[in-house]
């Protein structure tokens, strides 16, 4: 995907009649608005979504299931989107799914970027022992089947998103932890960390005040990224049945549950796989924004 900022160039003569000097702005330079655009609607939709339409999460009506988009159903109703094999409205559980989206992307990266930077600065700041054993468990985590820890937490704790939370976190942390280490191994020998080290600076006080603020933009862009990458993941372990209760909607459960009608009622996986696609695309330009603006070594594609 390509970047999406550029820097602005400074004002040129143009050798135009009358000697006018203009300033170019590149198209690179503006700030990304179709994926902000995308993750703004999605999120008003989230939001106001369920009150829009009159209908609950769950509440069906056999008698209109299965009605097509923009059509009234056989209980009489308009539908939107139409609804399900059981008379849901496919419009109110996609304003729901993407509740769910939204809280794992946010609260799972998160999640994801407390444990991995803890164990990065650590890694990267204390002797080569610590960092030995910490880079084991980080190598053991990310060699793991991601799903299976996802079905392993399924079947021990009840199925709540609280369970998604933590599988999230668990799947994602491993690469915050690679990645601030790394930075770190360079930034401990940089001469600010050797001064803070004569003035007497502990080891806590070096990782908070110094370490920290220098890869905080790494870190935000990481999770930038990874927030449409929590979204796949959802998708994928409700798409399994060991996310969410079944009561409860969200994108991969709802193509779950459409894919045996896929050859006569397309819209029953189609819309939810749009959403999706639209999700992770969103984020994912914003992230690859956030990459080149705040990564030094892009600074020429600015």
């Amino acid at each position: 995907m390509n970047d999406l900022t550029n820097a602005v160039s400074p004002p040129e003569q143009a050798g135009r009649p009358g000697g006018r000097i203009r300033s170019r702005r590149p198209v690179r330079r503006v700030l990304p608005w179709l994926p902000m655009a995308g993750v703004a609607l999605l999120t008003v939709f989230a939001v106001v979504g369920p009150w829009l339409i009159p209908y609950g999460e769950s509440q069906g009506s056999l008698q209109g299931r299965l009605a097509p988009p923009f059509r009234t159903g056989g209980d009489g109703a308009f539908h939107l989107l139409g609804t399900d094999q059981l008379g849901r409205d496919i419009f109110v559980r996609l304003a729901y799914g993407a509740r769910v989206s939204l809280l794992v992307g946010v609260v799972g990266v998160a999640l994801a970027c407390l444990i991995g930077t803890a164990v990065g600065l650590l890694a990267g700041i204390l002797n080569k022992s610590v960092d030995a054993v910490l880079m084991r468990g980080t190598d053991v985590a990310l060699s793991i089947p991601g799903l299976l820890i996802a079905i392993l937490l399924a079947s021990i704790f009840t199925p709540s998103i609280v369970t998604v939370f933590v599988s999230v976190g668990l799947l994602l942390w491993p690469t915050y932890a690679r990645l601030i280490r790394g930075e770190v191994l360079v930034l401990k020998n940089s001469d600010f960390v050797a001064l803070a080290r004569v003035a007497g600076c502990s080891t806590w006080k070096i990782i908070v005040r110094h370490l920290l603020p220098n890869v905080l933009p790494s870190i935000i862009v990481l999770a930038t990224l990874q927030i449409g990458a929590a979204v796949v993941l959802e998708a994928s372990i409700s798409f399994l049945g060991v996310g969410l209760p079944p009561n409860k909607a969200s994108w991969g459960s709802m193509i779950d549950q459409g894919r045996q009608y896929m050859s006569t009622s397309w819209w029953l996986t189609a819309i939810p796989g749009l959403f999706i696609f639209l999700a992770v695309m969103s984020f994912n330009a914003l992230g690859d924004w956030a990459r080149v603006r705040f990564d030094p070594r892009l600074e020429g594609h600015r």
